[in-house]
């Protein structure tokens, strides 16, 4: 089996944004992306940004997702109101946070953040590059989604040795497809990137 990479850019000019009860959301990436934007369960998995402008938001309920949020800007309050152990969970900027779509999730204060919203039967995570490498482990298929806070230069290097050089500026998406015949690769960045991963469960 031929080892494979399909890689996707997408510019902020593309994004679709839209308004919810806390501000305006803006969608950057959805699979399949052939799936109705203005539905919000009609997707495997979405990346997007939002403006929380209010001081109390209430989040929209995602029976069968889970979600991962992080601020890009501010500090971030959130609590799950309905859980019989309901206490404030206190977000830095840059530092994500797991949990079920679910549940009743309310947040407090003003910033700009990143979602990465994606069906149970996926495994997922969101870490951010700063000025450093990444190496990561893809043992099955896998999508890698790298979302610029700064422009940046990144150097991919495949197992392979191969190595493939791509500028994203700020604002913009990078889609990776990995194929399961690459078992790992890595990603040099000389700036700010937020980088999620997804693969099914097995």
């Amino acid at each position: 089996m031929n080892r494979y990479v399909e890689k996707k850019y997408i510019v902020k000019e593309e994004y679709v944004s839209t308004e919810w009860t806390g501000g305006i959301t803006t969608e950057l990436y959805r699979s399949p992306v052939e799936n109705d934007p203005s539905n919000n369960q009609s997707f495997d998995f979405r990346l997007s940004t939002a403006s929380i402008s209010k001081k109390n938001s209430d989040f929209t309920k995602l029976a069968g997702y889970n979600r991962i949020i992080m601020s890009l800007d501010k500090p971030l309050v959130l609590d799950h109101p309905e859980t019989s152990k309901a206490k404030k969970i206190h977000l830095k900027p840059l530092e994500a946070y797991f949990f079920s779509g679910d549940i009743e999730t309310r947040s407090y204060g003003l910033c700009q953040d990143i979602n990465l919203i994606y069906k149970k039967e996926i495994n997922a995570k969101m870490v951010v590059i700063k000025n450093s490498d990444v190496k990561i482990i893809t043992d099955k298929d896998s999508i890698h989604l790298i979302y610029a806070i700064k422009s940046s230069k990144i150097t991919i290097n495949y197992k392979n040795k191969s190595v493939e050089d791509l500028m994203i500026y700020s604002g913009d998406t990078v889609v990776l497809e990995i194929g399961m015949t690459i078992n790992y690769f890595s990603i040099h960045a000389n700036s700010l990137l937020i980088l999620s991963e997804l693969s099914k469960n097995q």
